[in-house]
C-alpha cells in the first residue's frame, strides 16, 4: 500500500487498524500464492508441450 493510505490508518481506532492490517497481509499472501501457482502451471504446461512434441509429428506452439 502507498504511504498516503497507511498514513490514514494511524488515525483509526486500534480494532479497525488491526482489521485493515490483517486484510493487507491476506492480500499480500494472495498475490504471492497466485504468482507461485502461475509458475507451477506454466512449468506443467511446458512439460506437456515437450511430451506432445516428442510423440507427435510437427510442432505444437503456445499462443
Amino acid at each position: 500500500m502507498n504511504n498516503d493510505f497507511t498514513f490514514g490508518i494511524l488515525e483509526l481506532p486500534i480494532h479497525k487498524r488491526n482489521i485493515l492490517q490483517k486484510l493487507m497481509q491476506k492480500e499480500e499472501k494472495s498475490v504471492e500464492e497466485k504468482a507461485f501457482s502461475d509458475l507451477l502451471i506454466d512449468n506443467k504446461l511446458q512439460d506437456i508441450m515437450k511430451i506432445i512434441n516428442r510423440v507427435a509429428v510437427g510442432k505444437v506452439a503456445k499462443k
